[in-house]
C-alpha cells in the first residue's frame, strides 16, 4: 500500500501494528514515511527519531530522518544522519545517493558526485542516481553530459526520476515538445507517487510556459499545488506580524543594541522568495571582495536557540532580553560566517524570510547591510506557485494565501522601513533590469564597495547557485519576467482579491 499512494490505508495498518506492539522499529519508521508524504513534518520525524531510539543501528530510519532534515533545509544534521546510515550499512546505497544530494545542495560537487558513483558501484542501475549525475551536470552547463546520461533510459516509459531530470534539461536543450509527450504519458499509463506526481506537474506547468501555451501549462501547476496540503493559517501569521511590529521597534532596537558588535562583514538580502534576491546575491558575489554564501539558516536557528533560552516566543523575546544576549547572537552569528569564508570582506546571507528579524539583526549587528528587493506582487506570488517549494513554505501552494502572506510582508517591511529609515537599502527588480548600471552602482556604495565592472557582468562570475533561478542568473539582464503574470490574467482572480487589487 505504501508504494500505491494508498497513504491513510497504510498509516491505519501501521498504526495499529504500533498499539499493538509499541517497540516495533520498523512500523515505526515506516509510519514516518507515510507522514512525512502527507506532508505531516514533525510527526513524521518524532516516528523516525523514536524508530532510532528503539534501533539505535537502523540505518533505515537514520537514511530517512536524514531525507526529511534535508527537506526542511537542515543540512548539517542530515549529513550527520546519512554517515550515522552508513556507519551501521556501509553498503547501503540509498544513503550514499542521499548523501550526495545533501553535499550537492552546499555546493559540494565532486563529493556528491563521488558518492552518486559509490552509490551506483553497489546497486547499478539506480535511476534516481543516474538522475541525479545527469541534473548536477545540468547545472554545471554540461548539458551533453547529462543527456548521455539520460538517452539509454529514454525508452517507452522511462522512470520517473529520469523523466524529470529529462523535463528539466530539455528546457535548456529545446527539446520541450518531446519531454511534454514523455511525461502526459507516463501520468496516464503508471501510478506515480504524490511527491513524483507533483513534480511531473510542476514539470508540465514549465514545459508549456516555455512554450507559450499558458492556458495549458495553469492547469498543471493547480494539480502541483493542489497535491500538497494547505497547512497556511492567515489569521495566526497576522498577528504574528503585528506582535513583531509591537515589540520591535526603533527605541527597543537601540537600547538592546547598545552594547552590540559593529562589525559591517555581513550583508543580509531579504524579501519574499522570487522577488530578485539571487540576482542581488550574484551581483554582489561577482565583487572580489564579497563572497557569496547563499540561503543561510544561521540567524533563524539563532532565533530558535533564543526562544529556547528565554522560554519565550520571538519576538516576545525582545522584552526582556539582556543586552549579552544579544550580543552573544551577534558573536555566533559571525563566527557561523567564518565557516563560511575568513578571507571575505564581506559575505552575503540570502535567506529570503530573514525579512521577520531585520530588527534583531539590525540590534545584534548594526553595521550589517540589509539588502531588501522588491518586485511586482503579482509577479512574485505568481513565480512562487509555480514552483516546488518546501513545507517551510505553507502559504505558497494556494493564490489565496499567496495575497495573504504576501500582505502581511507588505505589512512588517514598511515598519522596517520607518524604524530604519535609509539604513534599509531598497532594490526595484523592475528598476534594476530597466537601469542596471545605475541600480547596481547605489548597491554598491551603500554596501561600502569600491565600484568594479564585474557586477555589470554577474552572469560570468563562476559560483554554485543551488536556488531555483540558478540558470536566471547566468544570463545577462532580460525583461521577460516583467508583467509575466499578464499571460495567466485568466486564471488570477483569487490572487488579485487577496493581493485587494480588485
Amino acid at each position: 500500500m505504501l508504494h500505491t499512494g494508498r497513504l491513510e490505508e497504510s498509516a491505519i495498518c501501521f498504526q495499529r501494528a504500533l498499539a499493538i506492539n509499541p517497540n516495533d522499529a520498523i512500523a515505526c519508521n515506516n509510519l514516518g514515511t507515510i507522514l512525512r508524504e502527507q506532508g505531516k513534518v514533525a510527526e513524521a520525524m518524532k516516528c523516525y527519531r523514536t524508530a532510532i531510539r528503539l534501533k539505535p543501528r537502523n540505518a533505515q530510519a537514520h537514511n530517512n530522518l536524514g531525507t526529511l532534515l534535508h527537506e526542511q533545509c537542515n543540512t548539517k544534521e542530515a549529513i550527520e544522519s546519512y554517515r550515522k546510515a552508513l556507519k551501521a550499512e556501509p553498503g547501503f546505497a540509498q544513503a550514499h545517493y542521499n548523501l550526495g544530494i545533501t553535499l550537492q545542495s552546499e555546493g559540494a560537487h565532486d563529493q556528491a558526485l563521488y558518492n552518486y558513483e559509490k552509490a551506483l558501484q553497489l546497486e547499478p542501475g539506480l535511476v534516481d542516481v543516474i538522475a541525479s549525475i545527469a541534473r548536477l551536470h545540468e547545472k554545471e552547463g554540461r548539458f551533453e553530459d547529462a543527456l548521455k546520461r539520460l538517452e539509454p533510459y529514454l525508452g517507452t516509459t522511462p522512470p520517473a526520476p529520469i523523466l524529470l531530470a529529462y523535463a528539466i534539461l530539455s528546457r535548456r536543450m529545446g527539446r520541450q515538445q518531446q519531454a511534454v509527450a514523455l511525461l502526459e504519458k507516463s501520468i496516464a499509463q503508471t501510478e506515480p507517487s504524490p511527491i513524483q506526481r507533483q513534480e511531473m506537474e510542476y514539470a508540465l506547468g514549465d514545459l508549456y510556459d516555455d512554450l507559450g501555451e499558458y492556458d495549458q501549462a495553469f492547469p498543471h501547476y493547480q494539480i502541483a499545488n493542489g497535491l500538497r496540503p494547505n497547512q497556511f493559517s492567515a489569521a495566526a501569521y497576522q498577528t504574528h506580524i503585528e506582535t513583531i511590529t509591537a515589540h520591535v521597534d526603533r527605541a527597543a532596537m537601540e537600547i538592546v543594541g547598545a552594547n552590540a558588535i559593529t562589525t559591517e562583514r555581513a550583508i543580509f538580502i531579504v524579501g519574499m522568495p522570487r522577488s530578485g534576491t539571487s540576482l542581488i546575491e550574484q551581483i554582489l558575489a561577482s565583487h572580489p571582495d564579497v563572497h557569496g554564501g547563499g540561503e543561510l539558516p544561521f540567524m533563524g536557528n539563532l532565533v530558535n536557540e533564543l526562544q529556547r533560552q528565554a522560554q519565550m516566543p520571538y519576538p516576545q523575546f525582545m522584552t526582556n532580553i539582556s543586552t549579552d544576549r544579544i550580543r552573544e547572537l551577534g558573536q555566533k552569528y559571525l563566527k557561523l560566517l567564518d565557516g563560511i569564508s575568513r578571507s571575505a570582506r564581506f559575505i552575503t546571507d540570502k535567506l529570503p524570510h530573514n525579512f521577520l528579524f531585520i530588527g534583531l539583526i539590525h540590534a545584534a549587528l548594526p553595521g550589517a547591510k540589509i539588502i531588501h528587493c522588491t518586485r511586482n506582487p503579482m509577479d512574485t506570488c505568481l513565480s512562487i506557485y509555480f514552483h516546488n517549494f518546501n513545507s517551510n513554505h505553507p502559504y505558497a501552494n494556494n493564490l489565496t494565501s499567496l495575497g495573504q502572506y504576501y500582505r502581511g510582508y507588505e505589512s512588517l517591511m514598511q515598519h522596517w522601513r520607518e524604524q530604519l529609515g535609509t539604513k534599509l537599502h531598497e532594490v526595484s527588480y523592475e528598476n534594476l533590469i530597466s537601469h542596471q548600471e545605475e541600480n547596481t552602482r547605489a548597491l554598491l556604495a551603500h554596501c561600502g564597495l569600491e565600484w568594479d565592472n564585474a557586477c555589470l557582468e554577474f552572469h560570468k562570475t563562476e559560483r554554485i547557485v543551488n536556488t531555483p533561478s540558478y540558470g536566471q542568473v547566468r544570463k545577462p539582464i532580460y525583461q521577460s519576467s516583467r508583467e509575466r503574470w499578464r499571460n495567466y490574467e485568466n486564471h488570477l482572480a483569487p490572487l488579485k482579491e487577496s493581493l485587494s487589487l480588485i
